[in-house]
């Protein structure tokens, strides 16, 4: 995984500990797989480092900011995703009240892992034609 600094490790901190008591709040749960929560925070921070916002690293920066704040975590789209789907889908949050209506480890799932794993080697979160890495 990522080394991060000592001002990353307090904002991973800062935002597990949100995560936790957001998802508490509203009746979910975090994805009980650490790793990827890890890695997906750790998305979150590359973004924020990059755009100034905590985009969802699943998801795709248009550089349109009325469409990109959608997607700042948690996105708009999470409460409903949770319903249909039993997760979020990124899978930062689950919905503990339901069966996910697919396996999580798919096809598509592990598509989307690869690409968030592929982005934390090289620092770049966004599938943006114009990307570029953030500072080491």
């Amino acid at each position: 995984m990522v080394e991060l600094t000592e001002e990353e490790k307090k904002k991973f901190n800062e935002i597990l500990e949100f995560s936790k008591k957001y998802a508490e709040e509203n009746g979910f749960k975090l994805n009980p797989d650490e790793n990827k929560v890890k890695a997906l925070i750790i998305g979150l921070i590359r973004n924020e480092e990059k755009y100034g916002y905590r985009y969802c690293p699943c998801r795709v920066v248009s550089g349109n900011p009325e469409e990109d704040k959608k997607i700042i975590c948690p996105c708009v789209y999470h409460k409903e995703e949770l319903e249909k789907m039993g997760r979020c889908w990124c899978g930062l949050f689950i919905n503990p009240a339901i069966e996910p209506k697919e396996k999580i480890e798919t096809e598509e799932w592990r598509s989307i892992w690869d690409n968030v794993n592929e982005k934390l080697k090289t620092k770049t979160t966004s599938d943006m034609p114009h990307n570029q890495k953030v500072k080491e």
